[in-house]
């Protein structure tokens, strides 16, 4: 999910929403169970969030790039315009075009930013994909480096995978294409091939064979003749599953005038895609965050309206529904401990149990949060904000504990990437 990736979706993908009418009980609202993925234009593919190794940095996004911030101190090790990480947080690389046309990929260190490498391509290009193997995909210049990755008019993609080592590999692919994520065995590339070229309105996943340089389908979770078609939809935001084999990408469509949504599940490992439908009024036009357990095995989806499910990420089942205290309408964030799901806005924390949802505790920050982070070193809980960080004990036992303010230590522009940060294209 490449740190701005999108999931496509496709009617030859089948869905799954279990017990539909205890999810119509438990909101309180009719549900409206769709037949396929819907037809609405893409307009984005979200940015999908660096994750803190274990003791490491906060890889923080900026309107320009990347900023390391020591979550201990709010110290600013080093900002970085041009750059993505990986969804692991591991690989850092910055992307330069030179006033020559040329373009300089340079590989940091997460912690310092000290250059480790160096590549030089002739033509221009722009960072897309960011592998925790070290690998990058980049693409055609004309998308920014921050932001949502939008459809661009192209009668050709050219598509460069280039390794620390030098090694490059570029594959001309027809049309307009964006690269979405490598698969784990690192053979193949996942991509969005959105049509018309000339005037992008759908899109459909497909896979780069690295190897080869041949384009072939994706396909659903239980059947190799169930190839994605082309459809459309606006991706909302994203999450990756810890062990970095599966991406998770919100989706809201169009069905008959209203507006639905979807999680769209792209398994990295196998290969194959699935959509999970959500019961109304998850995922409408209100923000809305993604989080994952730590152990995978549990996803959650919330919303800014106070409004949640629980995901069985092995069955791929809804398995609850919820409704808390709306935190406001500014800047969701989610992140999970695995009992708990914490879920920032404006400027408070609603702590939420994992099970059902219902509030717990309701924590306060001194500025709007534009994300949310766990430090698995310390047990914090990290509120990124602006000018500043606040910090919370995983276990504190107040209801309402005092956060401690930890300004950067440089000025800093931190932005929520999962905004846009231009219109759609098409």
């Amino acid at each position: 999910m490449n740190p701005g990736p999108s999931g496509g979706v496709s009617r030859g993908v089948r869905h799954r929403t279990r017990h539909p009418a205890l999810l119509a009980i438990l909101l309180g609202v009719p549900l409206l169970v769709l037949a396929a993925c819907g037809d609405a234009d893409p307009t984005g593919a979200p940015a999908a969030a660096a994750t803190i190794p274990a003791g490491g940095p906060l890889l923080l996004p900026t309107a320009t790039g990347l900023a390391s911030v020591e979550a201990a101190s709010g110290t600013v090790a080093f900002e970085a315009p041009g750059a993505k990480a990986s969804p692991d947080g591991s690989v850092v690389v910055r992307g330069v075009i030179r006033a020559d046309g040329s373009t300089r990929l340079t590989w940091l260190d997460p912690v310092d930013g000290r250059p480790i490498a160096r590549v030089r391509l002739d033509e221009p290009a722009s960072l897309r994909v960011v592998a925790a193997d070290g690998r990058v995909a980049v693409g055609p210049p004309d998308v920014p480096v921050t932001g949502l990755i939008y459809p661009v008019a192209r009668a050709q993609s050219p598509v460069s995978v280039v390794a620390p080592d030098g090694t490059v590999h570029t594959y001309p692919l027809p049309g307009s294409v964006e690269p979405e994520a490598f698969s784990t065995d690192g053979s193949g590339l996942f991509v969005l091939s959105y049509t018309p070229a000339g005037n992008p309105t759908e899109y459909q996943v497909n896979r780069l064979d690295l190897e080869s340089g041949e384009i072939g389908g994706v396909y659903g979770q239980d059947s190799a003749d169930e190839r994605q078609e082309r459809m459309g939809g606006t991706a909302r935001t994203q999450v990756w599953a810890p062990d970095g084999s599966t991406v998770y990408t919100l989706y809201t469509q169009e069905v008959d005038g209203r507006a639905t949504s979807f999680i769209h599940v792209l398994n990295l490992d196998e290969g194959w895609a699935f959509c999970l439908d959500l019961p109304e009024p998850l995922g409408w036009d209100t923000p809305a965050a993604l989080a994952v357990a730590p152990g995978g095995g549990r996803l959650w989806v919330t919303e800014a309206a106070g409004h949640g499910a629980v995901v069985d990420t092995d069955t791929l089942e809804v398995v609850a529904t919820g409704d808390f205290p709306s935190p406001g309408a500014y800047g969701l964030a989610a992140v999970a401990d695995g009992d708990r799901v914490f879920v920032g806005s404006e400027s408070e924390i609603a702590v939420l149990d994992g099970t059902d949802l219902h509030q717990l505790a309701r924590w306060r920050t001194t500025r709007p949060i534009i994300g949310l982070r766990r430090d698995d070193l310390d047990e914090r809980l990290v509120a990124v904000t602006d000018g500043q960080l606040t910090t919370f004990p995983l276990d504190a036992p107040e209801r309402d504990p005092a956060g401690r303010d930890l300004p950067y230590t440089s000025p800093l522009v931190v932005i929520d990437p999962t905004l846009p940060t231009a219109e759609c294209a098409c």
